[in-house]
């Protein structure tokens, strides 16, 4: 019996020994942040959970937006509800009143969110955030096709801006 219970250890050991050894270093670890987004389905239009790598928060909150703003979009809601569910999201007040204002003084078919009246299919992804406070975002379907998504602070957590026409300067739209 004792021979039994010294062989479990020694094997326990072993396996414990080996576990470690497989870990990997931490220079060897994806430095990327993990950040689970939702994503407009390409066949049926539905919001499904997708887990996408981003290189910070900041890129991930503007897929995001950008994404859930398209999946609403495609419910085809009256605007009304529409700036309801703006006033909801992660955005700052300076956003809301620049998305009131543009809407009402927009055509019915030109959506200023996605600056444009075709309302894509698969949605964006980022492309790079090297200009300062910006985002940018590429359609899926067509990657030539590229947004702006203003990024702040406010209260330590990062809120959309501007995107699209909305409060982005027409130099950078």
């Amino acid at each position: 019996m004792n021979m039994k219970k010294y062989i479990s250890i020694a094997v326990l050991s072993i396996a414990t020994l080996t576990a470690c050894e497989q870990t990997p270093k931490k220079e060897e670890v994806n430095k990327r942040t993990k950040i689970g987004i939702e994503t407009v389905d390409k066949d049926n239009f539905e919001e499904v959970k997708s887990l996408r790598l981003f290189d910070n928060v900041q890129e991930a909150k503007a897929a995001r937006f950008v994404n859930k703003y398209i999946a609403f979009l495609k419910e085809d809601k009256s605007d009304v509800d529409l700036k309801n569910w703006i006033a909801t999201k992660s955005v700052t007040e300076n956003f809301i009143n620049a998305f009131n204002k543009t809407l009402a003084d927009t055509n019915s078919t030109f959506d200023p969110v996605i600056n444009s009246e075709e309302i894509p299919e698969k949605g964006f992804q980022v492309v790079s955030n090297d200009d300062q406070d910006y985002v940018t975002l590429q359609r899926v379907s067509n990657p030539s096709y590229t947004i702006k998504v203003k990024m702040v602070q406010v209260d330590g957590k990062w809120k959309v801006d501007g995107c699209g026409a909305v409060n982005i300067p027409t130099d950078k739209q």
